[in-house]
């Protein structure tokens, strides 16, 4: 398969060669490859919690399913478009978008998260306060600056190393996914990471999506999953 053998030495590439129909059916198939691989996960991340389950009488996955419900449930009516939407837009702007390593790529994503950064929570900012203007302001004068500014010895370091940068970024981007246990338990705190072998998968098939195919189809493939856990939960 095309995505096996890129993994195996993933390279900052053109994805322009494909028609928009060839995109949108490789995204649709990357999506199909991500449900069958997460099933798989799920499967084992089922058994390993039942046997922390069976020693110590707690259920990681139950944890992580009532905080997950809890968290939809938080934005109420709106819901849908932030899991959906919104959400997948975010993340995939400070994350996937770099991955071009172009520098208006990196400015805008750097510029993207200095503004996060500065307001607390994209999701939720009060446009009513005249400060939010000022901090939308500075956020596009930083992205600007690091635009024109960014080393160029920098990017041709990332660009010789990408494997190395590619696989990081991706376990990153699961590991911050821990943020989504609101407690954690002392007695198997060893095992949680674990529980972010779906957003590890999530991030290297999006990953690959951005560079093969573009970025407007990771946003995409992300909304796909992200629709597809909404309606499990």
């Amino acid at each position: 398969m095309q995505i096996i053998e890129y993994l195996k030495n993933p390279t900052v590439r053109n994805h322009n060669q494909f028609s928009q129909l060839e995109k949108i059916k490789k995204t649709l198939s990357i999506f199909l490859l991500y449900v069958a691989i997460a099933l798989i996960a799920g499967i084992f991340l089922r058994i390993i919690d039942s046997l922390i389950f069976y020693f110590s009488d707690f259920s990681i996955y139950e944890q992580l399913k009532v905080t997950n419900s809890e968290s939809i449930n938080r934005f109420g009516n709106y819901s849908f478009i932030i899991v959906v939407i919104l959400g997948p837009l975010y993340e995939e702007i400070l994350f996937r978008l770099p991955l071009n390593l172009s520098k208006l790529s990196i400015g805008v994503s750097l510029g993207f998260m200095f503004f996060y950064l500065l307001t607390g929570n994209l999701l939720s900012i009060d446009y009513q306060k005249f400060d939010t203007y000022f901090k939308i302001v500075g956020s596009i004068f930083f992205a600007g600056l690091v635009t024109f500014f960014f080393p160029k010895k920098f990017l041709d370091l990332f660009k010789n190393n990408f494997k190395l940068v590619f696989f990081i970024h991706a376990v990153i981007f699961a590991l911050l996914h821990l943020t989504n246990f609101d407690s954690y338990n002392s007695s198997v705190i060893l095992i949680y990471p674990l529980f972010t072998l779906p957003q590890l998968i999530m991030a290297v098939l999006i990953g690959y999506t951005r560079i093969e195919i573009g970025f407007a189809y990771c946003v995409l493939l992300h909304s796909l999953i992200n629709l597809l856990s909404f309606a499990v939960n």
